[in-house]
């Protein structure tokens, strides 16, 4: 399904949450499509079965997955019609932003790129 970075500085939980989120955003899974089972999951993950439980539940809390008592978690109709995809691209320009945080630009520097991209560049402001 998908690998964990266990040197990420992104807990783990959270990394099932983003790649459950980029796999629906890439169509692999869909609406009311059941997720493997809490051990399941993570037993291929090499994970505690806590660390998963908590990812969806926290899936869950936004709304993102349901879960069936007895039959387990599904993906939410809420993350069709494009929102994994908005989802997904916050993600990745988070991460994109810290990215240039380390490296030095200011956020003058981010604001200019942004205002290019949305309004033209400097012409309209």
């Amino acid at each position: 399904m998908f690998s964990i970075n266990f040197q990420s500085r992104v807990p783990v939980y959270q990394q099932i949450c983003d790649n459950i989120i980029r796999l629906v955003s890439y169509g692999a899974i869909k609406s009311n499509e059941q997720l493997p089972a809490v051990r399941r999951m993570a037993t291929d993950l090499g994970v505690n079965p806590n660390t998963v439980a908590k990812a969806y539940s926290m899936l869950e809390s936004s709304g993102y997955v349901y879960t069936v008592t007895g039959k387990g978690s599904f993906i939410s109709e809420k993350l069709q019609n494009g929102e994994a995809r908005r989802i997904e691209m916050k993600n990745q320009l988070r991460e994109k932003l810290k990215e240039a945080y380390s490296v030095g630009l200011s956020p003058d520097d981010i604001s200019e790129i942004i205002n290019e991209i949305y309004y033209g560049g400097e012409e309209n402001d």
